[in-house]
């Protein structure tokens, strides 16, 4: 007869060493499942920590997306509080931060400068250069959940000279969009040739939706004075 509460003890301890398993074997997100992909997040944190946003700003930013909404990057009509440029030797690099911690990053790809060997000359791949003649160079833009890309071909000008800017063509534009949904990117052609202070300029623009709304975000190259930037 004291057999039962024993066996009913026994059964309890094993109720509660298996529930304590399945505790320790739950994912981090098993009370509160998280609507980002795992790959998103790993992207984006990696590139808001090279860029210097902090821990806390990061978290905050996730938690705007995660509940839908977009952050200050991605919307053509936020205001960056700063902007930087950094030039290595692949790119010419522009950082824009904004209110809420975000950032966007735009790249446009440096040529290299085809080298010649007596009257030929050497076949260089991807992005070259001839004079102020810059021939199938890439420009990117990454806004956290929008990512908008395009090649372009064009003559950066020379200003001692008084030779203006101008696009000679641009075209495969891709993106790619995340937490958001987007349409095909078009061309918006601002100006084909440089005039006084004014850059010859192309947009790549794809207008995104959720369930808060819609809004635009537009990858902007500009050209004069003897270069070429993305904003």
């Amino acid at each position: 007869m004291r057999s039962k509460p024993l066996a009913r003890t026994l059964m309890g301890t094993v109720l509660v060493a298996a529930f304590a398993s399945s505790l320790l074997a739950a994912p981090a997100y098993a009370v509160e499942e998280s609507p980002l992909e795992p790959e998103f997040v790993a992207e984006v944190t990696s590139k808001w920590t090279q860029y210097g946003v902090t821990p806390e700003q990061q978290d905050a930013l996730l938690d705007k997306l995660s509940a839908g909404m977009p952050v200050d990057a991605m919307m053509d009509t936020a205001v960056p509080v700063s902007t930087e440029t950094h030039e290595d030797r692949d790119s010419l690099d522009t950082v824009k931060r904004y209110e809420d911690g975000s950032i966007s990053v735009f790249e446009v790809e440096k040529p290299k400068v085809k080298a010649t060997d007596g009257p030929t000359t050497m076949v260089v791949e991807g992005c070259t250069k001839s004079g102020t003649r810059w021939t199938g160079c890439s420009a990117n833009g990454w806004y956290t959940a929008v990512t908008l890309a395009f090649k372009v071909s064009m003559d950066v000008g020379n200003p001692n000279l008084g030779r203006p800017a101008y696009l000679i063509s641009y075209n495969t534009p891709t993106f790619k969009c995340m937490v958001t949904s987007c349409t095909y990117p078009v061309f918006e052609l601002i100006r084909t040739t440089q005039s006084g202070s004014l850059p010859a300029m192309v947009n790549l623009a794809t207008t995104w939706s959720n369930i808060f709304g819609s809004g635009t975000t537009r990858l902007s190259l500009q050209v004069k004075n003897g270069t070429a930037n993305t904003y």
